[in-house]
């Protein structure tokens, strides 16, 4: 290594890298010089003079040359897709071109300031950010940066969400009335088993018991299966209504076998797509919505219509999550106004209330004056358990 005077008047530090290459660095102040050279000697002694090169490559151009052949490509067809969108989105654009050493914490939060006032949404500009954080973990990893900056750049505070207002027999019937018999058996299976959409569309006839269903897979979104969101196959009780509700659908397609899509699409009766379940949403479950006067709701919003079943039933948290794939701490988290609202009351039977719920006389008196007022489920509940107990 070696600090020279050229005949511009700057100055120069040369110095051999790993490989035994030339390097050079100039200066204008001798001073500068000289501390680069302290420095550069100092790495040498560490064997760490690679990383004066490292980091220059773009962030765009270690996504493309890295990123994506060494770790994307093993990932899902929908998980790409969904890397494929973040990135798009969010973070190539601006940071794309950015050197890889000059994503600092700041810059990165700088970026979070920026997007948020583009109108990106927190759950998604998180989201962005984990992506960008795993990518510079992998460039940390291989040493183009000395740490992953993103571990010092915190999470944008989410808005507070409100709390669920889970749908009452009664509601799910009057929406249930406004739809052909698949649908309502759709709805049923939401809202009377828990399934999300993902997983009701992947059931198979043979997943179908005499007391349960046993939940194993979830569509993948492109056409095929995966493994459920936990990965766990679990099964969940199977209510006599909703078994009656599967039987008549199963009646109406008396060829179908044991492997058979139980909603299946189309003609060539297929996996469900994401396109295909965003018609269903859109098409008819809003118009059944909109029919029935209910304000809107989303078809996953009915697992929380079967929660409240078996919170009203008496049962405990750790059952509640086990029939929902979920943590208890997630249950408790999200269905603690519920659980204190049946607080000190009778237990109710979930297949009664449904049951009542389908009778059509409650279903015309309930129907009109709970859509009216709003009314809860615990509250609508609690109602048809004493016209239960009345007889």
């Amino acid at each position: 290594m070696s600090v020279g005077k050229q005949p511009n008047g700057k100055w120069i530090v040369r110095w051999r890298d790993e490989e035994g290459k030339q390097r050079g660095r100039t200066f204008d102040l001798k001073a500068d010089a000289d501390d680069w050279d302290r420095e550069m000697r100092r790495l040498k002694q560490r064997g760490l003079l690679h990383r004066v090169e490292s980091g220059k490559s773009s962030l765009a151009d270690f996504v493309e040359k890295t990123m994506i052949p060494d770790h994307f490509s093993r990932k899902s067809p929908r998980t790409q897709a969904f890397y494929r969108e973040l990135l798009s989105a969010h973070i190539l654009t601006e940071l794309g071109p950015v050197p890889l050493r000059s994503l600092t914490p700041k810059r990165i939060r700088e970026w979070q300031s920026k997007r948020l006032k583009a109108g990106a949404g927190p759950h998604n500009l998180n989201r962005a950010l984990s992506l960008l954080g795993m990518i510079l973990q992998r460039a940390a990893e291989d040493g183009e940066l000395d740490a992953n900056p993103v571990a010092l750049v915190r999470p944008v505070v989410k808005n507070p969400t409100e709390a669920v207002q889970p749908l009452a027999p009664a509601t799910v019937e009057l929406v249930r009335s406004r739809l052909e018999l698949r649908d309502r058996t759709l709805v049923s299976v939401l809202a009377y088993a828990g399934l999300r959409p993902g997983e009701a569309f992947a059931l198979r006839w043979q997943d179908i018991g005499l007391r349960t269903i046993t939940v194993q897979r979830a569509v993948d979104g492109i056409g095929g299966v995966k493994r459920t969101k936990t990965g766990n196959v679990m099964p969940v009780k199977l209510l006599a209504p909703l078994a009656d509700d599967l039987k008549s659908w199963k009646r109406a397609n008396p060829g179908a076998r044991p492997g058979a899509l139980v909603f299946p699409i189309g003609p060539d009766k297929v996996v469900a797509s994401k396109t295909a379940m965003d018609n269903w949403r859109a098409r008819q479950w809003t118009d059944a919505l909109e029919r029935a006067g209910v304000e809107y709701q989303r078809p996953y919003d009915l697992r929380h219509s079967f929660a409240s079943l078996l919170l009203a039933a008496g049962h405990t948290i750790h059952y509640v999550s086990e029939q929902l794939r979920n943590s208890p701490k997630l249950v408790l988290s999200t269905y603690g106004h519920v659980i204190a609202e049946f607080e000190g009351q009778p237990n109710l039977d979930p297949e009664a209330t449904i049951l009542a719920a389908r009778d059509v006389r409650h279903r015309i008196s309930l129907g009109a004056r709970f859509r009216r007022s709003g009314a809860s489920m615990c509250t609508e509940s609690a109602f048809l358990g004493r016209r239960l107990e009345a007889g």
